[in-house]
């Protein structure tokens, strides 16, 4: 979904905002960035923003029918989310010599998500697939294989 200050600029042209400053000023700035970073962005926000007055109300409401079905599908993903982490809760992997357990599927989910690039979505599409116990797989070149991640290697006659 959009980020907070995206949400309520889309919520001011929706009650109708024709001018731009008033729309780019709903915008949090409260990110890490400097001043002239943030003077940057807001200038970036304007120039989006410059058709505005001439927005037609049909517009509006096609962005307000679009924005509401968005936020259906946020709170749709996130009831899966919460399934799939109460699922989750009952898979572990545990040492078939001690009887200890040796990592749960959301211990793993939580490293998996500190890889970069790695999101949620991957990791559950990822442990769906593979499951939690890499045991299954010899080596990582295995894992990697199993995800057709690794180049082939086909001679060229």
């Amino acid at each position: 979904m959009l980020s907070v200050s995206g949400q309520a600029i889309l919520e001011t042209i929706i009650a109708g905002a024709t001018i731009p400053e008033v729309a780019a000023m709903c915008a949090t700035y409260y990110s890490q960035t400097s001043i002239p970073e943030r003077k940057e962005k807001y200038q970036r926000i304007l120039v989006s923003l410059r058709h505005l007055p001439y927005l037609p109300q049909s517009v509006r409401f096609t962005i307000q029918k679009l924005y509401e079905d968005a936020k259906h599908h946020d709170k749709q993903v996130e009831g899966y989310e919460a399934q799939i982490a109460v699922a989750l809760d009952k898979y572990k992997v545990i040492d078939e010599t001690t009887g200890e357990i040796i990592i749960t599927a959301n211990e793993a989910v939580e490293i998996m998500k500190t890889a970069p690039s790695v999101n949620e979505r991957f990791v559950n599409v990822f442990i769906a697939e593979c499951g939690i116990d890499m045991r299954r797989f010899p080596t990582a070149g295995h894992l990697v294989s199993f995800w057709w991640l690794q180049p082939r290697k086909e001679s060229i006659r």
